[in-house]
């Protein structure tokens, strides 16, 4: 059965949807800007995939700001699109599609 969001859950996903500092614990400077655990917020990130509201939790790299950039186009038969769409996503590395 899947628990309602709180307050804290809407601020877990609002205000760091777009962004974390780079720095060694980013589940502990969460926590500390949402005054709860680093343990809480590990669980409360797992409970929200598990509800599949987050579908990662990882860095996004911008590569125009690297100086780099990648884009990748296909060809694909009309009756494969789903398919090969659920594939590419599947993909850790894959931001969108």
């Amino acid at each position: 059965m899947e628990r309602p969001l709180d307050a804290i859950d809407r601020r877990l996903l609002n205000d760091f949807q777009h962004g974390l500092p780079v720095v060694e614990r980013p589940y502990a400077y969460i926590a500390r800007e949402l005054g709860i655990g680093e343990d809480e917020v590990i669980e409360r990130l797992q409970r929200l995939r598990d509800q599949e509201l987050v579908s990662r939790v990882g860095p996004v790299f911008r590569p125009n700001r690297l100086g780099v950039s990648t884009l990748a186009a296909m060809a694909v038969p009309a009756e494969r699109l789903e398919a090969v769409a659920r594939r590419i996503s599947a993909r850790p590395e894959v931001n969108h599609n």
